[in-house]
């Protein structure tokens, strides 16, 4: 293996622990800090309260999806330069 093939393989894998860590981090986070649904408020200030729940859940698991997708295409390419994590 080339140093500049050595220099890029290293460069994936720290990139794969970052993103593997931030996952985790984020992973916790959705299931700890997203309240449950409005179940105290009532008529328009529940809705509006779901309403705002949902869209934050769903930016929320977009995001764990898109670095989740980041992650394993890393892993992806470690393993086709022979490398697993």
């Amino acid at each position: 293996m080339s140093l500049s093939d050595a220099a890029t393989v290293a460069v994936l894998e720290q990139q794969f622990r970052e993103l593997h860590m931030l996952l985790e981090r984020l992973e916790v986070a959705r299931c700890h800090l997203m309240p449950p649904m409005g179940a105290v408020w009532r008529g328009t200030a529940r809705q509006a309260f779901d309403t705002a729940l949902a869209a934050m859940r769903s930016t929320l698991d977009a995001s764990v999806d898109a670095i989740r997708l980041a992650r394993d295409s890393t892993h992806m390419a470690l393993r086709e330069w022979g490398r697993d994590v």
